[in-house]
């Protein structure tokens, strides 16, 4: 064999002994598929796994939740007095079953429950363990009644609220603030009355008069409210209705003194006074 055939020869042999790349790509490739399809398996049983430990978590914490809390209940009411026992009673029983498992929501839609169904001016409640909590509870303080919709109690800041007797007044029933009103009586969530910003002005010139009546020792059954007159009052026991006007009141109860002083030096009773001219005043008496 001559030396170039001999060459040739052993080029030959050793192009068909050269690995095949495209082979070798081929089983790289199946290899990584392989791979991933077991590294799949294993992340999907972890995953699931997990899934179904999560799902028993929230099965178990859903039962647990369910479950009806037996609540110890206390109520701190505002200058430490105490509740009559039949309402104190409804208070409990109505927050125990409202307070569910005590979330913040809960807590607050039980607040709201017990303010409309005793109307307190404020309802509070603290959650003070697992299953205690404490109400806090202030009472709105009626000065007077008026006539509304209905008679009602009224505070000296203008809440309206309540449906007492006449027995149950804390003071004078004052009458004319809704005189002209032309829409319908609403309730509000805290259970108290809507009014518009000008009668809750009358009603707090009502509640300085009412102050300026009790420094000067005047005990009143009624108050009048008159558009453009002021107020008017009726005294207790001698039944003189007296016209005051508008405020500032105390210089009108300083004339008013000076003449009932006149009028019981005389044995005189007066059955109307009129004090809301300027520098005058109308008197007529009562026939004896």
């Amino acid at each position: 064999m001559s030396k170039s055939t001999r060459k040739k020869a052993t080029k030959s042999v050793l192009v068909s002994q050269k690995p095949r790349r495209k082979s070798r790509t081929k089983i790289s490739f199946r290899t990584i598929f392989i791979l991933l399809v077991v590294a799949g398996g294993f992340w999907g049983v972890t995953e699931l796994k997990a899934l179904i430990k999560s799902e028993a978590a929230n099965a178990a914490q859903t039962a647990s939740a369910s479950k009806p809390i037996n609540w110890k209940i206390g109520i701190v009411l505002e200058g430490k007095n105490s509740l009559p026992n039949p309402m104190a009673e409804n208070i409990l029983k109505l927050a125990s079953s409202a307070l569910g498992q005590g979330s913040p929501e809960e807590m607050r839609q039980t607040a709201e429950l017990v303010q409309q169904e005793v109307s307190f001016e404020q309802v509070s409640i603290i959650k003070t363990g697992l299953n205690t909590a404490t109400l806090y509870l202030n009472r709105r303080k009626p000065v007077m009644c008026i006539e509304a919709d209905r008679l009602r109690l009224v505070t000296s800041t203008g809440d309206i609220y309540g449906e007492p007797s006449l027995i149950d007044c804390p003071g004078p029933i004052l009458s004319g603030v809704f005189v002209d009103k032309k829409s319908r009586f609403i309730t509000l969530k805290d259970m108290t009355v809507g009014i518009s910003q000008s009668e809750r002005e009358i009603i707090r010139e009502s509640s300085e008069l009412l102050n300026e009546l009790t420094k000067h020792k005047y005990q009143v059954s009624s108050m009048e409210f008159h558009k453009f007159r002021g107020f008017g009052i009726t005294i207790k026991d001698l039944g003189t209705t007296v016209t005051l006007g508008q405020s500032p009141f105390g210089p009108h109860l300083d004339r008013l003194d000076k003449i009932m002083a006149k009028l019981k030096s005389k044995n005189q009773i007066a059955e109307r006074i009129e004090l809301d001219y300027q520098g005058k005043a109308f008197i007529k008496l009562k026939k004896m």
